[in-house]
């Protein structure tokens, strides 16, 4: 387990998950998937927040290139050098 500090009283804990019990009918026996929806998992938010997971969206992850080359990309984190 690993803690980062990222401000006063915040912090975050990586871990690693060593199991987990799942319903044998949320698994895909070809891809040995568990179905996300079906799970209804509960996350963790910070303080006493909790979230569902009822409200599941796909989000596809830009590479580099397109979001660097994107209005405003890189840019709103890192200032290009001069």
């Amino acid at each position: 387990m690993m803690a980062l500090n990222i401000g006063q009283s915040q912090e975050i804990i990586f871990g690693e998950v060593l199991m987990a019990h799942v319903r044998d009918e949320l698994i895909d026996p070809r891809t040995l998937y568990i179905d996300q929806l079906g799970l209804d998992a509960i996350g963790r938010m910070g303080g006493h927040g909790y979230a569902r997971t009822r409200d599941y969206f796909d989000l596809p992850t830009r590479s580099l290139q397109a979001w660097t080359e994107a209005p405003g990309g890189g840019e709103r984190f890192w200032p290009a050098a001069k």
